[in-house]
C-alpha cells in the first residue's frame, strides 16, 4: 500500500492552490551531483517497496496562490524550486533532479486528480527520453553511488515474486524498476533486462510509473515490459520538459506547441496546461532561503 500521508502538503500544492480542481507546481533543471544525492537514510521502503514517510516530500509546502492571474502574454518568470528548502509543489518534485529521485512515483500514485496524473505521466516521459531497448551507452551518472540504493537491493532476481525476510518484502515493481534502472546506468542490460521482466512478473499494476526520475522502464497495460517514452519525437519530449521546468527561454513557445499537440489526443490535458501551467510559470515566487 502507498503511504499517502507523506504526500498530504505536497498535494495541497499541485491540487488545491488553484481556483480549478487541478493544481498547480513547479519545475528544475539540477542535474545530480554527489552534494545532491540524498543519503539513504532520506528515503525507506513501505512493505510494498513505494516510498514511505521518510521521503523528503513530507517538508513540501504549498506555493503561494496569485491573487489574480497575470497577464496571458506575461512571460515566464517563476523560479526552479528546490524541494528540500519549502515552497515547491508537486511539480517541483517531479522535475528536480538530485533531491528524493523518487518522490514522484509517490505522487503518481496518490489521489492527485485523473488530468494532474496524465501531466505527471508526460512529465515522466520528457525526462526519460526515447528508450525503446536495453541498449547499454556511456552510462556511469551513478558511478559515485546509485541513490537510495537500499530499493533496488530489495529486487533479488534469484528470489520469487513477494518473498520476505527480515529486510521486509523483495521484488516489488518499484523495487526492480529501480533495479533496471540502476543496471543500465552500471552498462549491465543482461540484469536490467532480467530486473525488468521480474517486477512486470510480480507486479505490472504498481510498475506503471517509472521508479526514479529520468528513468524509463514500466509496464505497460498489458502488463509487460515498456518504456514510458519509446519511439517519441526529441522536438515532443523537450518540449515536454521546457514547458513543465517553467523554461524563462523556450517555456513559453513548448507550452504552446504542447496545448496544440494533446488539442485532439489529450483535450482536457491541453486546456490544463493552459488554465494552469501558463499562469504558473507566470508568477513569480519569493526566493527560496537555505536553511
Amino acid at each position: 500500500m502507498i503511504v499517502r500521508t507523506i504526500l498530504a502538503l505536497s498535494i495541497f500544492a499541485f491540487a488545491g492552490c488553484s481556483s480549478s480542481s487541478e493544481g498547480t507546481g513547479s519545475a528544475s533543471a539540477e542535474k545530480p551531483s554527489s552534494a545532491a544525492k540524498p543519503s539513504a537514510a532520506t528515503v525507506s521502503a513501505s512493505p510494498s517497496g513505494a516510498p514511505s514517510a521518510a521521503t523528503p516530500s513530507a517538508t513540501t509546502s504549498a506555493a503561494a496562490t496569485p491573487a489574480k492571474r497575470p497577464p496571458a502574454d506575461a512571460p515566464f518568470v517563476r523560479e526552479a524550486q528546490v524541494p528540500s528548502l519549502g515552497g515547491a509543489d508537486v511539480i517541483d518534485e517531479c522535475t528536480h533532479i538530485g533531491g528524493s529521485y523518487v518522490s514522484c512515483y509517490a505522487h503518481y500514485h496518490s489521489d492527485l486528480g485523473a488530468v494532474q496524473k496524465r501531466y505527471l505521466r508526460r512529465i515522466a516521459q520528457g525526462l526519460a527520453g526515447p528508450r525503446k531497448d536495453y541498449s547499454v551507452g556511456p552510462g556511469g551518472m551513478f558511478d559515485e553511488g546509485f541513490p537510495h540504493a537500499e530499493i533496488p537491493g530489495m529486487c533479488d532476481l534469484s528470489k520469487p515474486c513477494g518473498f520476505k525476510d527480515a529486510s521486509g518484502e523483495h521484488n516489488s515493481a518499484f523495487q526492480c524498476l529501480a533495479k533496471t534502472y540502476q543496471a543500465l546506468d552500471e552498462r549491465d542490460a543482461k540484469t536490467a533486462k532480467a530486473a525488468h521482466e521480474l517486477a512486470c512478473k510480480c507486479d505490472p499494476k504498481g510498475g506503471d510509473f517509472p521508479a526514479y526520475l529520468e528513468s524509463e522502464a514500466i509496464c505497460d497495460e498489458q502488463g509487460k515490459p515498456a518504456f514510458i517514452a519509446a519511439g517519441m519525437p526529441k522536438d515532443e519530449l523537450d518540449d515536454i520538459t521546457a514547458c513543465a521546468r517553467c523554461d524563462k527561454a523556450k517555456g513559453r513557445a513548448a507550452c504552446d506547441r504542447e496545448i496544440e499537440r494533446l488539442k485532439t489526443s489529450d483535450a482536457e490535458l491541453s486546456k490544463w496546461i493552459a488554465d494552469e501551467q501558463i499562469p504558473r510559470c507566470q508568477t513569480a515566487l519569493p526566493p527560496q532561503k537555505l536553511e
